[in-house]
């Protein structure tokens, strides 16, 4: 794989202090081919960084791996030393398709991992962490690479870190749990793959990743997840974000299907530099609206 990461975005507002990083919360959302981030200034509940670092030969989904992960945190200091820092709060998000929901009912900190064993292959030279939600009373388990957790806690001692459908879900969940509405959906597009939640007469009916390798694989995965939580597509109400453009061949595909589809804006609980305004408010969603999880 190559490691020549390159940094794809950058927003940084006037008012940003690289030696007052303590001032800051740092939140960052860790995948198998980049690494983004974005600060937020409590003081003001403005966000004023945002950066994002790929690496653009990379092809579909695969596992995360230690080594890449400290290739791709040189490559960002090397640009951004501010990185290595001490921040106010630090919340980490790992992304990636294998994780697994467990009434809290069921979960013992015993006997987790070997949840997480069975329902996976390949969890050798895996570290397995969860977490505990309080919507649906569930505990999400994930597996990560042995020694990531160390690496990041070196980095950075007082780091929280979090699967990263967590903040999607929890978020998406309380902002539209009290409306009436006939079923709704959230899809969060990534690269080779989709997040779809599905939330109904107020409960989570539905978390889970798909791996896709060509718009047809979304369009199926989505039709389905609909149609097998009992939804009509033409009266649920349907949210994208991540990467997905607006208007492309996807999304129009996506209406064709689904009468009512919405992109999502960014949450109005935080104020953005005016920088901002240079991407698609439904993009780094689940990145922007990680502090509203604590």
């Amino acid at each position: 794989m190559d490691l020549q990461f390159l940094q794809v975005l950058n927003i940084t507002d006037q008012s940003f202090d690289s030696s007052q990083t303590g001032r800051y919360r740092l939140s960052v959302l860790i995948a198998a081919d980049s690494i983004s981030f974005c600060l937020c200034d409590p003081d003001r509940n403005m966000y004023i960084q945002l950066a994002s670092f790929v690496n653009p030969s990379y092809k579909g989904v695969r596992r995360l791996e230690l080594e890449v992960v400290e290739n791709m945190f040189e490559k960002i200091a090397s640009i951004h030393p501010w990185i290595n820092g001490r921040f106010a709060a630090v919340n980490i998000l790992f992304e990636d398709c294998r994780f697994t929901l467990l009434p809290l009912s069921l979960f013992n900190t015993a006997t987790y991992k070997s949840i997480y064993e069975f329902n996976f292959l390949n969890t050798f030279g895996e570290e397995v962490l969860f977490q505990t939600l309080t919507i649906g009373d569930l505990a999400m388990i994930y597996g990560i690479p042995d020694g990531l957790a160390a690496f990041l806690q070196y980095k950075y001692p007082f780091a929280r870190y979090h699967h990263s459908n967590f903040p999607l879900m929890t978020v998406f969940f309380n902002k539209y749990r009290n409306t009436t509405n006939n079923g709704l959906a959230l899809v969060n597009f990534r690269q080779g793959a989709i997040d779809i939640i599905i939330v109904q007469d107020r409960k989570l009916k539905l978390l889970n990743s798909y791996t896709c390798r060509a718009d047809d694989d979304v369009l199926y995965f989505l039709v389905m997840a609909i149609e097998q939580m009992g939804l009509n597509p033409e009266t649920v109400e349907l949210y994208l974000c991540g990467n997905i453009e607006k208007d492309d061949k996807l999304h129009l595909q996506i209406l064709k299907y689904v009468r009512n589809v919405h992109l999502m804006n960014r949450n109005d609980d935080f104020r953005y530099c005016y920088a901002f305004e240079k991407i698609e408010s439904h993009r780094f969603y689940n990145l922007l609206n990680l502090n509203l999880c604590e």
